[in-house]
């Protein structure tokens, strides 16, 4: 195996691929219309603005080296969690992403110029929908596009495929689980499925994959990343109610708003006293002011919600670590060690 290159080596050729990508789009869209090129011009913008690139690196952590094949399949995994951030987007009506506008919040800001306030967020959001969906499709094209022999393309598709089933059921479970009372619906479920599935542990064994190792190994990076990736989507959940949306990039308040069953609420609703319940009737109140929002949020400190879920992501992270001590090879566990230090420490 070669040397792993760093976050930030990764980052620089992850991008300049997606430049690539987005300047032959552009001019194959412009044959059809100036439009469709304004379109693809818009995805470029926000994909570009932003993100940590985490998707792409754990592929190549998980394949061992930087190379011209795995770069393909890297890129696609960033294409898919770009897509899928799109769509979720839509879901929670948030215009806003990485501190900018989102494509929603692009194509509001053009259609309002010829529609009223509640058409042009319609057609921006089904603008949003086809971006996701352009991207989804980009994502399988790079990995046909690699030169990987044909069978591991085929599971690495399948992973992909996985990957998109997993997160769409996680995401309807979230979705589900602020208004549907006739079923039960644990958080970690969501945690388990929306994120640790296509954040982490499909880009691991894409890459993985892809470069032959073993089944032993492939299940261990599997249970690593389904203990950090819920270990990261506590952090999200906690950053997203008690972060700052300067670092965050995202609308503080908007869980509580939206009434997201989160872990940090979930616990709330067990450790709550009178007072922080008749409070709590603001939550999942679209029309709740932020003042109210803000009170249900102070409640969790005092009930003591914040620091159970804080422990928990904590318990997470030393099961990952202790997956890590029996992964044979010293050179992935001390990267993904170094990957679990950052999840611990980061703020955005």
């Amino acid at each position: 195996m070669n040397s792993i290159p760093t976050v930030q080596v990764v980052q620089e050729a992850v991008n300049d691929s997606l430049r690539g990508i987005f300047t032959e789009k552009k001019k194959q869209a412009q044959v059809l219309h100036s439009a469709y090129n304004d379109f693809w011009s818009r995805i470029e913008e926000v994909v570009m603005s932003g993100g940590k690139r985490m998707r792409p690196y754990l592929t190549i952590v998980g394949y061992g080296a930087l190379d011209e094949q795995i770069l393909r399949i890297a890129v696609a995994q960033e294409l898919v969690h770009c897509a899928i951030l799109m769509h979720d987007d839509v879901i929670d009506q948030d215009f806003v992403r990485h501190g900018a506008q989102n494509i929603s919040g692009l194509y509001r800001t053009r259609y309002s110029s010829f529609l009223d306030a509640p058409r042009a967020t319609h057609y921006a959001h089904g603008a949003a929908i086809m971006a996701g969906d352009a991207l989804l499709s980009e994502a399988y094209r790079q990995i046909s596009l690699s030169h990987l022999p044909d069978t591991i393309k085929q599971h690495v598709s399948e992973q992909l495929s996985s990957a998109i089933f997993e997160v769409i059921g996680g995401e309807l479970i979230d979705v589900e689980a602020a208004f549907v009372t006739d079923k039960s619906y644990d958080p970690l479920d969501v945690y388990r499925y929306k994120t640790a599935g296509y954040s982490i542990v499909r880009p691991l064994l894409a890459g993985a994959l892809c470069s032959g190792v073993s089944g032993a190994m492939c299940r261990s990076l599997e249970q690593f990343g389904i203990e950090a990736g819920i270990a990261f989507q506590i952090k999200d959940d906690t950053l997203g109610t008690y972060g700052d949306e300067k670092v965050t990039g995202k609308p503080l308040l908007t869980d509580l708003r939206e009434g997201k069953m989160t872990l940090l609420v979930s616990y709330h609703k067990q450790l709550m006293d009178e007072q922080a319940r008749e409070n709590f009737a603001h939550f999942g109140d679209v029309n709740a002011s932020d003042e109210q929002l803000i009170v249900i949020r102070n409640d969790m400190t005092q009930s003591g919600a914040h620091a159970r879920a804080e422990q928990d992501e904590q318990l997470y992270l030393e099961r990952a670590a202790r997956i890590l001590e029996t992964l044979g090879d010293d050179v992935r566990r001390a990267v993904l060690t170094e990957f679990l230090e950052h999840l611990s420490r980061r703020n955005a």
